[in-house]
Formats: C-alpha cells, sequence, structure tokens
C-alpha cells in the first residue's frame, strides 16, 4: 500500500502560516531554556514520527478495506447501480455492466430507462417515482434488454438515499436476473397444469418405461380397464393386450423406442384391448416417445372405439347398399365436395366416361371432366347449390368429356347434401346421357327444315318462273297497246296506266317474295352477304338503321347452317320491327374455333315478358329455338352489356335486347 506523499507538504505550510509574525528572541533565553526547549522539540519530533507512522497504518488498512469493499462490490452477484435524481447512471459495478452488455466507461452517464423494454417503461418510472418519496426499499421486476438487444427478466430493489455533499437524492439499486427463476417457475406451474389434464383427460393415458412397465396412469385407464392404479404400476403393459398378441406388440414396442429420437410420435393405429374381466375391445391408441436423461419413456393414448366402429360398419353396409341402388341405375350420379374434387361415382358413370372410380375419385371434375366453356356455368350451378339458393330450371345441361376424348351431352339433375349442422358439403347429380336424343331431334328438326327450305325453293322458282313470267308477258301485252290507248278517252286512259302500275307492283313483289323464299345471293355469295344485303334494304325505313360486322367470317359455312342461320335473322329482324320499337340494330357475326357466335343487339323496348311467356306466345321464337336446337347450339336473351364491360358480360345495361346464338361448327369447307 503506498503512504499519502502530498499531506505532508500540506501540513508545512499550514503550520508556517500559523506561527507567521511570532518570532523569538534567542538572545532573551537562557542556556537552560535553550536545552530545554531543544529537548522537547526533540521528544515532538519523536512523537510526530510515531504518529505519523500509525498514521500511515491506518491509512493502508483503510485502503485494503476499501479494495475488499471494491472487489465485493463489482464481483457481487447481483448488479448494483446508483441513479441520480433523473435516473442517469452514477456508479455501477462490474456484475451490473456485465448484465446490461456494456463497459463501465460507456454505461456511467446512460439514462437507465434506455435499458428498459418500451412495455415496461411505464411501469419503471412509476416505480422510481415512488422510491424517491419512500423512506423504505421498493421491490418490483422489469423486463430489461441488454446493448445487444436480447432481453432478461429482472428483478429490482431500490431505496433513496441524500447525498450529503449536494444535498440530492440518489437511488442505489440491486438488479438480479431472474429469468431462469421464471422458467423454473413456469415448467412448474405448466407441470402442475398437465398433471392436472392428465388426470381429467377422457381417454386413457399410460407412462411406460422403457423395459415396457407402466409408471403412471390416469383415472380414464383405470375405468377403461378395470384396474386400480396400484394394480397397474409397475405391470407390464403386454397385461392390457390380448395373450396372442404380447410377443408382438412388445416387439412393435421396442422398436418404436430404439427408432424414437429425441420426441417422436405415431398417430392413431387400430389394437384390441383386454380389460381386468377379460372382455376385448377395440382400441386406437397413439404412441409419443421423449427421454429424460438417459431414461426413455412412451406415453399411450388409448381410447375405447367400440361405438366408432359399430357406426363405421353400420355406415359401410349403409354406403354399400346405397351403392348397390346407384349402380343399378341407368342414370350417372355423381358427388363432387365442396372443393370440386369427385368423391363418388356410380357404374354408370364410370361407363360413360370410360374410367373406373379409383382412377378419377379425389379429381377435379371441371378441370378434368368438364370442357372448358361450359365449366363457367357448371360452376354457377355448384356455387348456387352451396348457397343454399334454388336453380332457376329444373334440369341443366352440359357436356363432359370422356376418356377417349368424346364429348357426351348430359342432362342433369342436382341436389345438395348437407351435414347434422344443416351446412350444405357437397352436391349429388344424376344425369341421363342425352347425346344421342340430341343428335335425333337435331336431325329431325334440320330434316323439317331442310323439307320447309327445299319447299321454299320449290316455290321461289314458281313465283319466279311462272307467276313472275305470266306477269311479265301481261305486262307486255298491255304495253302493246299503248298507240291506241292515247285515242281513249281520259278515264280510259287512267284505268289503263293503273292496270299497268298493278302488273308492276305484282312483279316486284312476286321478284320479292321469291328472293325471301330463297335468297340467290345467300346461295351463291355465303351467309354475311346475303345479310348485308338485307340490313341495307332495311335501313331504307324511314327512323330505322340496320349494321353488320363480322369477323373471321371468309370461309363458307355448311349450306343448312348458312341457311338456318340467315331465317335466324330474318326472324329476330321481324320481332324487332314488329315489336321493339327500336331505332338502332347491330348485327354481329364472329367465327371462333369451334364455333359460330351470332349476336344481334336493338335499342328498344327490352324483354316485357319472362322468356317462358315469350316462347309460349311467339310462333317466331320457337321457330328461332328449334333451329338452334337443329344445330345443337345455344340461344340466349338478354339486356345488352353496359358500354365498356366487354363481350360476354352477365350485367346487362337495361335498354334494348341482346340475342346470342352460339352453333358448334366441326366441319367447315375451305
Amino acid at each position: 500500500m503506498k503512504k499519502n506523499k502530498k499531506s505532508a507538504p500540506n501540513l508545512r505550510q499550514r503550520a508556517e502560516a500559523l506561527i507567521k509574525g511570532k518570532s523569538v528572541k534567542l538572545e532573551d533565553l537562557s542556556t537552560q531554556d535553550i536545552q530545554h526547549l531543544l529537548h522537547e522539540l526533540q521528544v515532538y519530533q519523536v512523537e510526530l514520527s510515531l504518529q505519523n507512522e500509525e498514521l500511515s497504518e491506518a491509512q493502508e488498512q483503510l485502503e485494503a478495506s476499501r479494495d475488499r469493499y471494491t472487489d465485493l462490490f463489482d464481483f457481487a452477484p447481483n448488479g448494483y447501480f446508483v441513479f441520480d435524481a433523473h435516473g442517469l447512471i452514477q456508479e455501477a459495478n462490474l456484475t451490473g455492466c456485465r448484465m446490461l452488455g456494456m463497459e463501465r466507461s460507456r454505461l456511467v452517464g446512460q439514462p437507465f430507462a434506455k435499458f428498459v423494454i418500451k412495455e415496461s417503461q411505464d411501469d419503471y418510472y412509476r416505480e422510481r417515482h415512488q422510491t424517491q418519496s419512500s423512506a423504505t426499499s421498493r421491490v418490483y421486476e422489469l423486463i430489461l434488454q441488454r446493448a445487444d438487444k436480447t432481453t432478461f427478466v429482472a428483478q429490482l430493489e431500490s431505496r433513496a438515499f441524500p447525498n450529503v455533499s449536494d444535498n440530492v437524492t440518489q437511488l442505489r439499486t440491486s438488479v438480479t436476473d431472474i429469468s431462469e427463476r421464471k422458467q423454473a417457475q413456469a415448467v412448474l406451474e405448466s407441470e402442475q397444469r398437465l398433471r392436472q389434464l392428465v388426470a381429467a383427460a377422457a381417454e386413457g393415458i399410460l407412462l411406460v418405461d422403457e423395459a415396457g412397465n407402466i409408471r403412471m396412469c390416469n383415472a380414464s385407464a383405470e375405468q377403461l380397464f378395470g384396474y386400480e392404479e396400484d394394480q397397474l404400476l409397475g405391470q407390464p403393459v403386454e397385461r392390457l393386450v390380448p395373450r396372442s398378441q404380447e410377443a408382438s406388440h412388445a416387439q412393435q414396442r421396442r422398436e418404436f423406442i430404439d427408432q424414437a429420437g429425441t420426441h417422436s410420435v405415431r398417430p392413431g393405429m387400430d389394437l384390441e384391448g383386454v380389460k381386468k374381466d377379460g372382455q376385448r375391445f377395440p382400441a386406437e391408441i397413439s404412441l409419443s416417445a421423449f427421454r429424460v436423461g438417459t431414461q426413455r419413456f412412451v406415453t399411450v393414448f388409448v381410447n375405447d372405439i367400440s361405438e366408432r366402429k359399430q357406426a363405421e360398419a353400420a355406415l359401410r353396409k349403409e354406403k354399400e347398399t346405397a351403392q348397390l341402388y346407384l349402380d343399378l341405375a341407368n342414370s350417372m350420379f355423381v358427388v363432387i365436395n365442396r372443393d370440386g374434387s369427385l368423391e363418388l361415382i356410380n357404374r354408370k358413370g364410370q361407363e360413360i366416361l370410360g374410367y373406373s372410380e379409383a382412377q378419377i375419385k379425389g379429381k377435379n371434375w371441371l378441370n378434368n371432366f368438364v370442357p372448358p366453356e361450359h365449366r363457367a356455368g357448371v360452376r354457377a350451378v355448384i356455387a348456387k347449390l352451396m348457397r343454399g339458393e334454388e336453380l332457376e330450371a329444373k334440369f341443366f345441361e352440359n357436356d363432359i368429356l370422356t376418356r377417349n376424348h368424346q364429348r357426351r351431352t348430359i342432362e342433369w339433375h342436382n341436389s345438395v347434401l348437407k351435414n347434422e349442422q344443416g351446412e350444405a358439403m357437397a352436391t349429388i347429380s344424376s344425369g341421363v346421357d342425352i347425346t344421342e336424343r340430341k343428335k335425333a331431334q337435331a336431325a329431325l328438326f334440320n330434316a323439317i327444315y331442310e323439307g320447309q327450305e327445299q319447299e321454299r325453293k320449290r316455290m321461289s322458282r314458281e313465283l319466279h318462273d311462272g307467276l313472275s313470267q305470266q306477269l311479265a308477258a301481261a305486262k307486255m301485252l298491255l304495253d302493246s297497246f299503248e298507240p291506241e290507248v292515247v285515242q281513249l278517252e281520259k278515264e280510259s286512259q287512267e284505268f289503263y296506266q293503273q292496270a299497268i302500275e298493278l302488273l308492276a307492283e305484282a312483279a316486284h313483289e312476286t321478284r320479292a317474295i321469291s328472293h325471301d323464299l330463297a335468297p340467290r345471293l345467300l346461295e351463291e355469295q355465303g351467309l354475311v352477304p346475303a345479310i348485308r344485303k338485307l340490313a341495307v334494304e332495311l335501313s331504307k325505313k324511314d327512323g330505322f338503321s340496320c349494321t353488320v360486322r363480322s369477323l373471321n367470317m371468309q370461309a363458307r359455312l355448311t349450306e343448312s347452317m348458312e341457311i338456318s342461320l340467315y331465317r335466324i335473322v330474318q326472324e329476330l329482324i321481324t320481332n324487332i320491327i314488329k315489336h321493339a320499337q327500336a331505332t338502332q340494330v347491330t348485327i354481329q357475326l364472329k367465327r371462333l374455333k369451334t364455333k359460330v357466335r351470332l349476336v344481334v343487339v336493338d335499342d328498344g323496348v327490352g324483354l316485357q315478358a319472362t322468356w317462358e311467356e315469350l316462347q309460349h306466345n311467339g310462333i317466331g321464337l320457337r321457330n328461332i329455338s328449334s333451329r338452334v336446337k337443329g344445330l345443337q347450339g345455344t340461344f340466349k336473351m338478354d339486356s345488352p352489356p353496359a358500354e365498356g364491360s366487354g363481350e360476354g358480360s352477365d350485367s346487362g345495361s337495361g335498354k334494348g335486347l341482346q340475342v346470342t346464338v352460339e352453333v358448334p361448327v366441326p366441319q367447315v369447307d375451305q
């Protein structure tokens, strides 16, 4: 320990200051006085020397004591801090510095609040304020964060002390890291809750050690097997399975433990259990393996599934019976789940599609078995059924795709399957293959309309070659009398002129009727030119405009298709002129990959009745519907889409009428 050398000069200066101006005259002293004075000075010198040594020893002891206090302060297990009135760190021991992850030189002067997480800030300020105004210590908990942003739970004990030098209150705080204590407490509470849960669990729970002996069982396991707990503890778990299965069960148990990692789980397996009275019951068990040190354990969860097995057997029998009825039916049945996957299909459905149930069960019905152009309609029907809404029509038609890439048209009757809570779980649909019927109907309609067209052509030829020629000849004969007519009276000349005009008008009407019956332009140049000519004729009417647009219609269609589409346009235009009060009509013809789309839009009064009423009362619409069926196409009437909504929009503008006809084009003359 080093002595403090700075104290001697200070004492010297102080002594000199005290005796300054107090000099002693030596000539006034005797020799004896001087000797006595010298002796006293020597004694004082020795006393001072001894006092100095005692002071040095006391200083060394104080410095040693201070070093011991510093060691105790710095290396104490708790962190110690001294805060000023504003919460700034004035002192901190090494343990506190390590706790906060910062060197002491950087830590001093920092606000302690900097190391308190945001969620604990309010608690910290409240406790600091209460400690400053309290005469006793306060103990509280905070979550602190280190300089590296990691956190720990701390217990703080603070007390206020006035600083004697400046009379300012300081806080002296002890900080203890209690994270491990908190974790241990949480584990203990968790274990207690786990024990309560195990005891109250409805399923039987057994704890089995590595040797296969039962170490713990809950009340449900006792009730399930008919044993008391002390009758099971220490017994091999194979005691609870049939004797014939003991060896295999023990082998499976050992394999599971050997293969288990730190924590392994094997979910439900069906086994047989044996009660104390020898009664057997079907059981579902789940295994969970874990380690405690070097020991391995297995938790066994046991459920009596007798009722479930009985219900499954009854359900299986009921399903087999239902499947038998479905397989005997002459209609196809399909069940589609909420996610669109196929849940069930009967034998007739398998025959139509060309797949076995195992090959297609679980596949998405729309994506795999419905043509792309029909998916939107089928999806809408399924969505309405799942929402509990009623369908507009009792039956719904759409094509399906078979294994050999053929299309079959199915007429469906749809319903919905619900669970016990009344929630829709799946749709069930019975379908009849009407492909051949549709073909037969189309052939019948085509034959009827072909006969009508042949009769129209015959009548057109009769009118053109017969009546039209006779009218022309009669006019020529009358024209030959014109020189003599000028000599007749004025009244007779007027009769003659009226006869000539009537003959000309009759000839014109005959030619027009002949053209309407069998348009020569349709036969010679095709559908689009014939419709354009029809539009030009219609546009001659006052206050009426007809526009024709076409896309990809250069190639000719079949004769019957062109005639049918032309007649459909004629019928629609006739209805518009009679009933729609329209001033503008647009006719659109568009050739797509596998079909032709005809769209006729007017700006008239729109639909004034339901589709069923229109079909019932309107011969024209029935003729159009028949012709569309003959072409195996579709026919839809709706308000035209709003401006900018795009082609094919389902929402109308509310004004006028849009009629859309789509017919397939399997083969086109190039």
